[in-house]
């Protein structure tokens, strides 16, 4: 029997202040005379997770074991805002602001599950896995029932068996085949499914007065996203385990997709719901590598390589529900979520005086022009070691393409009065004819942009102590690591960076808009082991 529990309370609090100082904020921010915004949040997560496995030999060569699970997860987060708006010059007191305002928020979510799990192995060589897993959330309400998710999954180390003796032969260490079909799911966030009111301060005939307004119409139908995944592949060591290779082949279906459906706003009951709409489908291929190029007692050199190339597409809306629009993005089906949609245009200097005109624009239908969602993604890792492990010097580059973006960025400062490409003189004719396509025609397909990038994400030295060292000041070990995170980007994307995104909570809304672009950082790090 192998009983754990674990608990891990964890509190954060963050306070987010931005202030405009009387007479010098730009003016496209109307705070000219003076602004100050003041938010403090809470957060809190309370987890419980207690397993227990029990381990038996059925018969000779058959072995069991068989664990239960427990998890609790408990999150409450807590937010105040307040803003002072027409400050007096010189200071930066919301108390003394002419206009103040406030607000506060409250999200708070619990989930439990369970689950029981079955592991038969036979000989050491073939396993066979089933479990199921009940959760039961707070989205719902008390009277919804837990769901239910079970899992099948199978894995055989062919490579001890008999008929597989001369692998050696061929260069193969160890071959392991696996296969397994699950379910999962997801839920809707915390009041997604209810109905519910926010409370408001208002002024009638002169009087302070309270009251109310509809917060959310909310979905009594509303259940949680349920997927269904096969997937099979391989792990083989190869050239004496030199070389691990591993493919795995996935298929995932899910149905109840939970997408965010915008409702007439005449209804006067917000912008929309979430919704169960039809199947979504994800498939491709995982594939790793590492490598053992170099190996002796003082001097260590290998590379590790992972990547993976997925397919995404909405199989089904439901019936009778139409392409759901929000913005440059649509859900259409047969194309993927999300997918980015605009007039095309295309566009020719007919007088050749190397300037794009309206009339040299031509305005087409729309179209489908790409994915928000990377289908292909490649990761290297490099590993250098020296001196018997004293020295160890990594490296991550990542490689992620087949994505667009929405430079909206771009598209707002041509559209405003800096009109940067109109009014460059070295803008190309494709930067001419997106932003006057943009501002005067109404299509910003030339600010979907390609956002495939190389990014050189990490460096790292790290200095392991002699074990003597380490000893005499009543240590096991002592290690220092110096790393530098986002050190270089390679991309034909124009915006600001094509890994940030103005990510709204609803619809998968991608785009990039006055967004801080991933930051460059240095640490250092000294571990103690004792």
């Amino acid at each position: 029997m192998e009983p754990k529990s674990l608990r891990r309370p964890r509190f954060t609090s963050r306070w987010d202040s931005q202030f405009f100082p009387t007479g010098e904020a730009p003016d496209f921010l109307n705070y000219d005379e003076g602004a100050r915004f003041s938010n403090r949040f809470n957060d809190f997560v309370y987890t419980l997770d207690a397993v227990g496995s029990y381990k038996t030999d059925l018969w000779e060569g058959i072995n069991s074991r068989t664990s239960l699970g427990f998890q609790y997860l408990q999150n409450l987060s807590q937010g105040t805002f307040a803003t002072g708006l027409q400050l007096v010059a010189g200071s930066n007191s919301i108390a003394g602001a002419a206009v103040t305002q406030s607000n506060e928020q409250t999200i708070e979510s619990r989930t439990v599950g369970v689950f029981v799990e079955e592991q038969i192995g036979f000989n050491d060589k073939l396993f066979v896995t089933g479990a199921v897993r009940a959760d039961r959330g707070s989205s719902f309400g008390a009277s919804f029932n837990s769901v239910f998710y079970p899992k099948v999954s199978a894995s055989w180390l062919i490579s001890e068996e008999e008929f597989f003796n001369d692998s050696d032969k061929y260069g193969i260490s160890s071959l392991r085949l696996r296969g397994a079909w699950g379910a999962s799911g997801v839920q809707p966030g915390t009041n997604d499914a209810l109905r519910f009111f926010n409370p408001i301060a208002a002024t009638l005939d002169g009087q302070s007065v309270t009251g109310v307004t509809i917060g959310s119409v909310g979905n009594s139908d509303l259940t949680p996203e349920r997927s269904t995944e096969v997937e099979f592949g391989f792990d083989a060591k190869l050239l004496s385990e030199k070389i691990g290779f591993e493919m795995t082949y996935f298929n995932k279906r899910t149905e109840d997709a939970l997408i965010f459906r915008q409702l007439p706003l005449s209804l006067g009951v917000g912008e929309g719901r979430f919704e169960n709409l039809g199947s979504v489908k994800n498939s491709g291929i995982e594939i790793g590598l590492n490598t053992r190029i170099i190996e002796t007692d003082k001097f260590f050199f290998g590379v590790d390589f992972v990547g993976s190339f997925i397919d995404n597409e909405l199989i089904e809306l439901g019936e009778g529900i139409q392409p759901v629009i929000f913005g440059q993005q649509r859900h259409v089906e047969g194309f993927p979520l999300g997918g980015y949609w605009d007039e095309t245009y295309t566009f020719n200097d007919a007088n050749g005086d190397g300037f794009i005109g309206q009339d040299e624009i031509q305005v087409g239908e729309v179209g489908y022009l790409g994915t928000p969602f990377a289908t292909t993604d490649i990761s290297f890792t490099p590993t250098l070691s020296f001196f018997e492990n004293q020295f160890v010097l990594r490296g991550l580059l990542n490689y992620r393409g087949g994505q667009k973006l929405y430079n909206n960025t771009g598209s707002w400062r041509n559209g405003n009065s800096n009109n940067q490409e109109l009014n460059d003189p070295n803008a190309s004719l494709a930067d001419q004819a997106r932003a006057v396509a943009s501002k005067f025609l109404g299509t910003n397909a030339g600010y979907i942009e390609d956002a495939s990038f190389w990014r050189l994400r990490e460096i790292s030295l790290t200095y392991n102590a002699p074990v003597t060292f380490s000893s005499q000041l009543g240590f096991d070990r002592i290690s220092l690591t110096l790393s530098g995170q986002n050190l270089g980007v390679w991309t034909d994307y124009t915006g600001l960076d094509p890994e940030i995104s103005s990510e709204g909570q609803a619809n998968f809304t991608t785009e990039e808009f006055l967004s801080q672009p991933p930051v460059r950082s240095w640490k250092a790090r000294l571990n103690l082991s004792f």
